[in-house]
């Protein structure tokens, strides 16, 4: 049995979804809403709201510097994009950035465990 509704409510918060790490100088978040939108031309997009605080002071990860970016590589990740934005798009509470990827960092990993956003502030 579905529920219906017109709007983004606590009932389509509980679906779980994959997280990444969005660094931009030397603080990061946590992102939920990102997205590849092109194979060929490796472009990401990626919504944002403003977010403050220091998480790297508040946390253990490991930060380097990045080769061609002004922002923090994370250590402990074992894919990282490096991206030039090419666009901002505002809508409403978000701002919807694409960006060309110059740089992708890859480690060879066995097993891959994703973080996913489980809802309600709850990660996994």
């Amino acid at each position: 049995m579905f529920n219906t509704t017109k709007n983004i409510d606590e009932t389509c918060q509980k679906q779980p979804r994959s997280t990444v790490l969005l660094t931009v100088g030397d603080n990061f978040m946590p992102l939920l809403w990102q997205t590849p939108i092109s194979k060929y031309l490796i472009c990401y997009a990626i919504c944002v709201r403003v977010h403050g605080g220091n998480k790297f002071a508040l946390s253990h990860l490991i930060r380097k510097k990045t080769q061609h970016i002004n922002a923090s590589l994370i250590e402990e990740l074992y894919m990282i994009y490096e991206c030039k934005v090419i666009d901002i798009i505002n809508n409403g509470e978000h701002d919807v950035f694409i960006a060309d990827v110059i740089l992708i960092h890859n480690k060879r990993v066995i097993e891959v465990n994703p973080t996913l956003f489980l809802g309600e502030g709850y990660y996994e």
